[in-house]
């Protein structure tokens, strides 16, 4: 990962929704909240979905599953998106953010987005952000250079280190991302906070 440059003034924190069955989000969000779920990760529930990403509800903006859970836990609906560049090209680390109600949790959100036989998950970082250790994601349609507070994007694509497209996959009733099987869909995001510094130094 010699060749990445990273560029720690286009860091941003995003929430992110998946479009469900590759429908197109157009204008106000409010017409396209049916054809959307929610991106986000738990950790120490103990409801045996923990680190893993989830898309649900299906039709919400905010996460919520039904689930049983031992312990509250940490939930965490907003992600980190370090950003690299390489000969032109923008690639991306994705990490729980420490924003909001987890501000203050570091260093319990160390965890860097993977592919663990297929499916998306958190697992634990021995690096630092920002470091050129974490596997690198795509997000086709972002351009970092640009953003801005409060803006969304819809209509990405994900790709998963070994340039695969990421696709919700239902197994046991249970909804995952993951790029061996599943449904097409796109990724939306509302950026949050830019730019971010790397974990351990997170904004309020």
């Amino acid at each position: 990962m010699g060749n990445y440059n990273f560029k720690p003034d286009l860091c941003f924190n995003a929430r992110c929704w998946w479009q469900l069955g590759g429908v197109r989000v157009e204008g106000e969000w409010g017409a396209a909240v049916d054809h959307l779920a929610p991106l986000w990760v738990r950790f120490e529930s103990g409801d045996g979905e923990d680190g893993w990403l989830r898309a649900e509800p299906e039709g919400a903006l905010e996460p919520s599953s039904s689930l049983r859970v031992k312990r509250p836990g940490i939930l965490c609906d907003i992600l980190w998106f370090g950003v690299y560049q390489i000969y032109g090209q923008f690639t991306y680390e994705i990490r729980p953010a420490y924003f909001g109600k987890t501000v203050y949790l570091w260093p319990r959100l160390e965890y860097a987005m993977t592919k663990d036989f297929g499916y998306l998950g958190m697992s634990g970082s021995p690096q630092p952000a920002g470091t050129h250790n974490a596997p690198q994601w795509g997000v086709e349609g972002l351009d970092p250079r640009q953003l801005e507070v409060g803006e969304r994007l819809s209509n990405l694509q994900l790709i998963d280190p070994s340039g695969r497209t990421v696709r919700r996959y239902r197994q046991f009733g249970r909804p995952y991302l993951a790029t061996h099987q599943g449904v097409r869909g796109a990724l939306s995001l509302e950026v949050m906070t830019v730019p971010v510094p790397p974990h351990p130094r997170p904004l309020g």
